[in-house]
């Protein structure tokens, strides 16, 4: 049942943009509701400092509290040095930075003391929730010729300097770039270098839509921040304008907004605005807790915006009954949102401590196959497309032959995302022990940050 706001978070000294980012996953449903079935702290091996079980925890106090109204995040902000060794506690830091290394750190607990390599971070129940795959396209303009890569991501860095709405922000971001001059394109087709037009669109759009607005600049000493207002909606739609071909409308709603007051990352202030499960809007300004309307929310100069996927023509996701603790019911939110993207009776499944359960599971405990059509080839004989790496499954697309990695595990070379509820999921750990690593293949990157759109993929001009 829907239920009052949970608690609000002490500052420990400069810890605004830990708690921002804490409050506002702690209020995202899909993975607040991950949290509350304590599936991952009641298999939990690891020796140490867990992220995801810290997290656990801190959901369960924080949205079931009763007593208090104020939680101390200490597990968490004594533990910043095993987040990034490079976080000092009493030192503001960057609240996007910090939002990246707590899902990576997450993700490590999920790798349960194994090394997390990119193949099985990609794996883990926390990419199946945050993570989306982007494509670069490059088309050659003289013989038509394309090149296609895809590419893992976490959230998507978009410029706002030129823009005044996050729509124009993505239509931006996805817009086509002349490559011409002294940046022209080597076509494989024509074998000569060509004008080629390159652009990025959303291939696979994620379960959780993390938008940073690229208001920082590190240019100089100091750097600067763009402050103009950038609007923003509650709710968000991705359309055939930023999406790769054959893909319908994808519908968005608004669950936390982070701000940030000053002039740069490491002074001034966050604090954030999150949606509860009665629907209302609350600001959590550390231990400050109130409730606003929505109009508060969608006039504030944004810096991270989360959104959930919701309802479209081939999923059905519930957002305003049969909640569960003040969120969503797993039941629904997780079953068909995060676990829509594939159907097959042999799968491989990754569960939240990292260990490979190959299971044949019958039809009816998958989710319903997509009616999207796959992505189709073209004609046979006519060279014009080529791709460098290997796409992700389309809903409705079979799951390929299983190959075997260099352990020995079986393992997609697409890296399938399991399609079972959350019910199921769990079901099948107490059948199996195995705490092996996973393996599904993904894309190297550097850092966490390195998966966000603006930071791994303008580096594609001509690596095709």
């Amino acid at each position: 049942h829907s239920r009052p706001i949970g608690a609000g978070l002490n500052n420990l000294g400069n810890t605004c943009f830990l708690n921002s980012v804490i409050q506002s996953l702690t209020y995202t449903p899909a993975f607040a509701n991950l949290l509350l079935s304590q599936s991952h702290s009641s298999r939990c091996k690891l020796q140490g400092f867990c992220m995801f079980c810290v997290f656990e925890r801190h959901v369960m106090e924080a949205i079931t509290r009763r007593t208090s109204r104020v939680i101390t995040p200490s597990s968490i902000v004594n533990n910043l040095r095993n987040i990034n060794k490079r976080f000092r506690l009493g030192r503001q830091e960057d609240a996007h930075e910090f939002l990246r290394y707590v899902i990576e750190s997450l993700q490590k607990g999920c790798a349960q003391g194994h090394k997390l390599d990119p193949k099985l971070a990609e794996s883990t129940i926390i990419h199946k929730i945050f993570g989306g795959n982007l494509r670069s396209q490059v088309k050659c303009t003289s013989c038509q010729y394309e090149s296609n890569k895809y590419d893992p991501f976490l959230d998507l860095s978009l410029e706002i300097d030129r823009v005044d709405t996050v729509e124009k922000a993505l239509r931006h971001f996805t817009a086509k770039e002349r490559l011409d001059g002294s940046n022209k394109y080597k076509c494989s087709g024509c074998r000569k270098l060509v004008v080629a037009e390159k652009r990025f669109t959303i291939h696979d759009p994620p379960v959780i839509l993390t938008i940073q607005l690229k208001r920082f600049s590190f240019l100089g000493h100091m750097g600067g921040k763009i402050n103009k207002p950038i609007s923003f909606s509650e709710n968000l739609i991705l359309g055939g304008n930023v999406l790769s071909e054959g893909q319908q409308k994808y519908m968005y709603q608004l669950c936390a907004v982070i701000v940030h007051i000053g002039s740069s990352t490491n002074s001034g202030h966050y604090f954030c605005f999150v949606r509860n499960s009665n629907q209302q809007w609350y600001q959590m300004d550390d231990s400050s807790v109130r409730q606003v309307n929505v109009q508060t929310v969608l006039n504030q100069r944004a810096y991270i915006l989360i959104y959930e996927r919701v309802k479209s023509n081939r999923e059905s996701v519930h957002t305003n009954g049969n909640l569960n603790n003040g969120h969503a019911n797993p039941s629904t939110t997780m079953n068909n949102n995060i676990n829509n993207r594939q159907s097959s009776a042999d799968v491989t499944m990754a569960d939240t401590n990292g260990g490979n359960k190959n299971h044949k599971r019958p039809r009816d405990e998958l989710v319903q196959q997509s009616s999207q059509a796959p992505v189709q080839a073209p004609a046979q004989g006519l060279k014009k497309k080529v791709t460098e790496n290997k796409p992700p499954l389309l809903p409705g697309e079979p799951l390929p032959k299983k190959i075997k990695d260099n352990n020995g595990s079986v393992a997609n070379p697409n890296g399938p995302r399991a399609a079972v509820s959350v019910k199921s999921f769990l079901a099948s750990l107490e059948s199996s022990s195995g705490s092996g690593a996973a393996s599904v293949h993904k894309p190297p990157s550097s850092s966490p940050a390195s998966a966000s759109a603006s930071h791994n993929y303008n580096s594609h001009n001509n690596s095709h």
